[in-house]
């Protein structure tokens, strides 16, 4: 990602959302650890101003 300008435009929640009965399946609790593990490793890419 580049930032294209220093100010923050705007903001959204990121939702992981998923039918219930499925979400003890492993590849279902896979891609939700590997999505969590992205984000919390790019938190500070994904939040700076700069």
């Amino acid at each position: 990602m580049v930032r294209v300008t220093p100010e923050i435009l705007g903001s959204h929640p990121v939702l992981l959302v998923y039918r219930r009965e499925i979400g003890d399946e492993a590849p279902v609790r896979a891609v939700i650890r590997f999505v969590t593990a992205v984000i919390r490793d790019q938190a500070r890419v994904i939040s700076s101003k700069a």
